[in-house]
């Protein structure tokens, strides 16, 4: 395995067990929620002395999953603070690497915009936008199919319809901007000879 996958998918890994600690543990009942009886005051003295000496097992494992949870948030808050600057290294990558790296590729902007500010997204997504309908125009203006130009738009219109498609799941709740985006690519689906454009269309489509 290749330098780029495994820092990739080492960097992808990090940011998904990081917040799965974060939802699990929002979605995890704290003792007192599932056991009435904690908050019964205690009447023996003993006991009472044994358990402020002693944390139970139940405050023992709260006290554990609340540490993991700051430090996942520390963690995360931290790699969003490159955000920044690895997604558009990335979204350039992406325009020379070789087949057999994309995937790890789209996987590691996927798990960055995990992490990003919804309003940082939305920018990303607008500007990737703005380029495929920039080499989409380009594209237009080519004479011949087969020559290098083409080759080398069509490549990059292809890039950027996958790049969309991983911005999708973070941009539910503008409804507005995924209804455009159906319509910008529904041409797509029934007027286009090529295959790759037509996967790529179905594909954002099953994503939405």
């Amino acid at each position: 395995m290749e330098l780029r996958s495994i820092a990739c998918q080492g960097i992808t890994n990090l940011i998904r067990q990081f917040n799965e600690v974060i939802v699990k543990a929002q979605f995890t009942p704290s003792p007192t929620d599932t056991d009435p009886s904690s908050t019964t005051p205690s009447t023996s003295t003993t006991s009472s002395s044994s358990s402020s000496s002693s944390p139970s097992p139940s405050t023992k494992g709260a006290s554990e999953t609340s540490t993991s949870e700051e430090d996942a948030q520390a963690a995360l808050k931290a790699i969003a603070g490159f955000a920044s600057k690895f997604l558009p290294v990335l979204f350039n990558t992406l325009t020379s690497a070789p087949p057999h790296h994309l995937e790890d590729l789209h996987a590691l902007v996927r798990a960055f915009l995990l992490v990003t500010k919804k309003g940082d997204v939305l920018t990303y997504y607008k500007e990737i936008l703005n380029k495929y309908d920039s080499v989409t125009k380009d594209i237009k203006k080519v004479k011949s199919t087969h020559s290098p130009e083409y080759d080398i738009l069509r490549k990059s219109q292809l890039m950027l319809m996958g790049l969309l498609t991983d911005f999708v799941p973070f941009l539910k709740d503008d409804s507005q901007v995924l209804h455009d985006l159906i319509n910008k690519f529904k041409p797509l689906l029934i007027e286009t000879n090529d295959a790759g454009l037509q996967k790529k269309a179905y594909k954002v489509r099953r994503t939405l």
